[in-house]
């Protein structure tokens, strides 16, 4: 009687371990999930960004190489500056 007695009380004794674990490992695996989509989407993100970024700087140094009022150490005309990222970025 012993041997199914402790058979039994090992049993219960594995069923808040197993419960924790139904409820630990699907949660995990839908965190791990969820950062690795997040951070390659934040990756992509960067990337759109900088090179935007880098389109802007270079097309506004193409614009006014050598001419224009930044050439001239002068401040840009703000609606210049709107008109010219307007095109740049759309």
């Amino acid at each position: 009687m012993t041997s199914i007695q402790d058979t039994y009380d090992t049993l219960v004794g594995l069923v808040p371990i197993l419960a924790i674990c139904a409820i630990v490992v699907p949660v995990a695996i839908v965190v791990i999930v969820f950062c690795v989509v997040f951070k390659r989407d934040s990756d992509r993100d960067r990337r759109v960004r900088d090179s935007t970024v880098q389109r802007v700087v270079h097309a506004w140094t193409d614009a006014h190489e050598m001419t224009g009022p930044v050439a001239a150490g002068g401040a840009a005309d703000a609606e210049e500056t709107e008109s010219f990222l307007d095109d740049v970025i759309v």
